[in-house]
């Protein structure tokens, strides 16, 4: 694994993408808080900060010389908590999520708070916070 480090002290490159893509600043992985994030399931699943439902599927992640690191990729609805005794899902960051947005949007590398893990179980898919990152 290539690893190189990037002047902010939370990021880190793990892979760079092959030569095939020849999109200077295009990222595979990274790790960033604790969290190996990435373009590719099961590592593209993130909630972001401020608003505490906003979970997004990262498709690109964009670094380039002088510049914050960007994350692309859709928003995913959050539809209803999982369960709710002894307490509702959506406290511990799990829900059972609808559909992602049509469009690609960017955010700020900064703006993610925590994993998420995707499944998709009979026709249904959910997000669920990873406990050991902060949230």
């Amino acid at each position: 694994m290539n690893e190189s480090t990037i002047p902010l002290p939370t990021l880190k490159i793990l892979d760079k993408p092959v030569v095939e893509r020849k999109q200077a600043g295009h990222i595979i992985k990274v790790r960033y808080l604790n969290m190996i994030i990435g373009v590719e399931r099961p590592n593209n699943f993130v909630l972001l900060r401020p608003k505490s439902q906003e979970i997004v599927e990262i498709s690109r992640i964009v670094m380039e010389r002088g510049m914050d690191a960007l994350v692309y990729g859709k928003e995913w609805t959050a539809k209803t908590d999982i369960f709710n005794f002894p307490c509702a899902s959506s406290t511990l960051k799990e829900w059972e999520i609808d559909k992602p947005s049509d469009t690609e949007e960017s955010w700020k590398l900064e703006e993610i708070k925590c994993k998420l893990f995707y499944c998709s179980i009979s026709r249904k898919n959910y997000a669920i916070s990873i406990l050991h990152t902060d949230f």
